[in-house]
């Protein structure tokens, strides 16, 4: 049996070679495919502030739920390392320190990002919505030995009328036009709100989408 899942969809769009090497290959575990060792920085960044969020739902304080997110954070980031840009004239321990930096920095920022959802956000969703579920994987079968694995962030249901929704939290450079209009064909929504409603035997209001400006880092410049 193959599972696929989105992100290894959109790989394959780009590269069939990466997507099978990065999702697919042997490794020796349960878990197939090989991965870089150095994390892509708003990659990372996007999973840990998920991370805050679920805990969040889940009942956390706002600061134990930043406050974990950004421990968590460091820990695979340290581990790891990131990809930044370096100066290639620069000695091992000063690449060192400035990758030091660029953690403490995005630990910070996952942080106040958490932080600042859980104070302004999260009250109105308490509000309108009840928590269903959180981060439950669902798996839909598209032939007879192809499945597609999918995990709606969250999925809510409407105080108001009882209609359920697939919930699903983006961070985003610039929520702009064309990033708004992509949501009309996006394939995410399609599956996550298939796979809901299936499981739960009902029809759905339809998928929200909330999304967590983050800004953009720009290349540092030596003057």
């Amino acid at each position: 049996m193959t599972v696929i899942s989105r992100s290894y969809i959109g790989c394959y769009q780009q590269c069939p070679r990466r997507a099978y090497w990065e999702y697919l290959a042997p490794n020796g575990t349960e878990t197939a495919g090989w991965s870089r060792k150095k994390l892509a920085i708003p990659l990372v960044t996007g999973i840990y502030v998920h991370q805050g969020l679920e805990d969040a739902l889940k009942g956390s304080s706002p600061a134990e739920a930043a406050g974990h997110a950004k421990i968590a954070y460091m820990a695979e980031a340290e581990a790891r390392g990131l990809q930044i840009e370096m100066d290639n004239d620069g000695t091992h321990d000063e690449c060192l320190r400035r990758e030091r930096e660029v953690i403490d920095e995005q630990a910070a920022h996952v942080e106040a990002l958490v932080l600042a959802w859980c104070r302004v956000r999260l009250p109105k969703w308490q509000d309108e919505y009840e928590v269903v579920e959180v981060e439950v994987e669902d798996r839909v079968p598209l032939t007879e030995d192809v499945v597609l694995a999918c995990r709606a962030d969250a999925i809510v249901r409407r105080k108001a009328d009882h209609r359920m929704f697939v919930v699903n939290f983006k961070t985003v450079a610039n929520a702009d036009d064309r990033w708004l209009k992509g949501w009309e064909v996006d394939m995410q929504m399609m599956t996550e709100l298939l796979a809901a409603e299936r499981r739960h035997g009902a029809q759905f209001g339809g998928v929200i989408i909330e999304g967590l400006i983050k800004g953009r880092r720009m290349p540092e410049k030596n003057e």
